[in-house]
């Protein structure tokens, strides 16, 4: 009876502990539960993230904020990615996943978007149709070579484009863009780092509520219809354009974002330089591509060869008072394009092969400007070289475009003959340092009229004249055909090809690009501009060490988290097993 009477009293003295226990669990539990419902609604109320990383790629730009913030009505995304990528592609389609998700959250929800797959057709003839269907759209197919475990490269077709829709207004822009110069990986690490900028500045665009004006001014032989629709169909996504057939009267620019001159073939007169010149010290914008030096390639492409001389634009005092010198030379550059020569022997038919013509030079963007940076090599025609002299104070200079460091410059008049390419000499002598292509001067201007009768100059116009001033931005190319686009003749009918494509090597350069930055920087668009020159680190996994340790990768990634799993599930059993064991003790 003593033994029973001391077990009951042990079993009765236990009773409050574990009661004890069980209630201060269920007082944790209730505890717990209170704090992540608090965490949650502070979270939603009170919403941020954190960005660790060191190139701040997930922190969304001053720009991007204020226009999502400026939107009032839904933005819809439709993005291509969808259905079954390459893997560099899936890449691709996480980080535009990603980017989206940020612009949902920092428009207060109001970017919705959806992924699509363009490869839904079920047969080859619905799967053209479809495809033809996306490129009337707007959307642009990338092709894509995959090699596969056995060797064999198949080919795909990938539409990387997004469309967006907002307040009945549609826009498309590639989330993808090749670069000659770089692999499948490391072209999309690039588009990845440019594309909020792409984004931001389409949403700008549909969210414009009026567009600022470009004066186009013609009336020297300047490139215009379909020798520049390009540029024109790209400008006038953001531009109202202006048609400028005489420069007459003093002040008739100053309304405009900035002023283009692209390519004139005549002298321009001391009144027109005028205008140009008050607006320039007034604070306006200006672009001029020029050819400094005559080349008939008509001539050279039916004669073999043709004369070189410099040709008189009656600009050149205005440009060197502004610190910019024009030379009376070509540009020779072993880094170049390809030029059609026919190679066939005397007697043969015409056999025609590309071969590097070193008269067109690919021109090398600096890297250390906003306006230049992460764009491919400029394709141009018969350059001349720029020099940038001692101006006036207060201004800033910048070489945009130049040489590589295998150049040379030729003095004109000289003869341009096709024999040229085959002379092999002709590189030995391409030593040389970087030559200046285009340029850009910014800050304080001092008229070229400054102590001159303007009033005769201008007709007899009434304006308020101005000998300096400041806010001006200046930027001049030596090449016209910079901006000038390829046509192609199909049925009977003339479309223009995309600006800086070379239907030879069927590459397209970074022409378009850097004169889309170009209006960026003349129209003031800085924002935009700062958020394009943002560069994120490239961390590219090496293919060659995932392919030769793929087998114990992929045993490392199954067999550690079970592991993990079975290690953790025995210590809380442990656990368990030793705190019961103590209170039942």
């Amino acid at each position: 009876m003593r033994v029973f009477h001391t077990s009951r009293a042990q079993e009765s003295v236990s009773h409050p502990r574990v009661s004890r226990w069980r209630g201060n669990a269920w007082v944790a539990l209730l505890a717990t539960a209170a704090i992540v419902v608090l965490v949650n609604w502070i979270g939603g109320a009170l919403y941020f993230r954190l960005d660790l990383t060191g190139d701040k790629r997930y922190t969304l730009g001053r720009s991007t904020k204020s226009t999502l913030r400026s939107l009032r009505n839904p933005l819809y995304v439709k993005c291509y990615l969808g259905g079954d990528l390459p893997l560099d592609f899936i890449r691709l389609r996480q980080g535009v996943e990603e980017l989206l998700e940020e612009y949902r959250v920092a428009s207060g929800y109001r970017v919705e978007f959806q992924l699509v797959d363009p490869s839904t057709a079920d047969s080859e003839q619905a799967r053209q149709a479809q495809q033809a269907e996306f490129m009337r759209m707007g959307l642009q197919p990338v092709s894509v070579h995959e090699q596969g475990q056995d060797g064999a490269v198949t080919e795909r077709i990938v539409f990387p484009a997004l469309q967006l829709g907002y307040a009945g207004q549609t826009a498309t822009i590639q989330c993808y863009r090749p670069n000659i110069q770089l692999s499948v990986p490391e072209a999309i690490s690039l588009s990845l780092q440019g594309l909020e900028y792409e984004l931001t500045a389409a949403i700008d665009r549909l969210t414009q509520q009026e567009k600022p004006s470009v004066a186009l001014i013609h009336g020297h032989g300047e490139l215009q219809g379909i020798e520049i629709a390009d540029w024109r169909a790209s400008l006038a996504k953001s531009y109202q354009l202006l048609d400028v057939d005489s420069l007459a009267r003093v002040g008739m620019l100053d309304e405009c974002a900035f002023a283009l001159i692209a390519n004139p073939l005549s002298p321009f007169t001391e009144r027109e330089k005028l205008v140009l010149d008050q607006y320039l010290v007034q604070g306006g914008s200006l672009l001029l591509a020029l050819s400094p030096i005559q080349v008939s390639e008509d001539s050279l492409q039916q004669g073999s060869e043709t004369l070189a001389y410099p040709r008189d634009l009656n600009l050149d005092d205005l440009l060197f008072k502004q610190g910019i010198r024009m030379a009376n030379a070509l540009v020779q550059d072993a880094r170049c394009a390809l030029l059609p020569v026919n190679t066939a022997m005397q007697g043969q038919a015409a056999q025609f092969t590309p071969l590097p013509w070193v008269y067109y030079p690919l021109l090398e963007p600096a890297e250390n400007l906003l306006v230049t940076r992460n764009l491919n090599p400029i394709y141009s025609r018969f350059p001349s070289p720029l020099e940038l002299t001692a101006g006036g104070s207060g201004q800033v200079r910048s070489v945009l475009l130049h040489s590589t460091e295998r150049c040379r410059a030729v003095a004109t008049p000289r003869l341009v003959s096709l024999a040229e390419i085959g002379d092999r000499t002709i590189f030995t002598h391409l030593s040389s340092a970087r030559i200046p292509v285009a340029v850009a001067v910014e800050g304080k201007f001092t008229s070229l009229f400054a102590h001159r009768p303007v009033k005769a100059i201008a007709g007899g116009q009434a304006f308020d004249f101005q000998p300096q001033g400041e806010g001006g931005r200046l930027v001049v190319v030596a090449d016209g055909s910079i901006v000038k686009n390829g046509v192609r003749i199909r049925g009977g009918k003339r479309f223009p090809l995309p600006l800086g494509f070379d239907r030879y090597t069927q590459q397209t350069f970074g022409n378009r690009e850097f004169l889309d930055n170009l209006a960026l920087y003349l129209g003031r668009r800085d924002d935009l501009l700062e958020l394009r020159g943002r560069t994120l680190t490239l961390r590219l996994l090496d293919g060659a060490t995932i392919a030769l340790h793929r087998i114990r990768w992929q045993l490392v990634n199954m067999l550690v988290p079970t592991l993990l799993l079975l290690a953790l599930g025995g210590i809380l059993a442990a656990v368990r097993w030793v705190r019961f064991r103590k209170f039942g003790a």
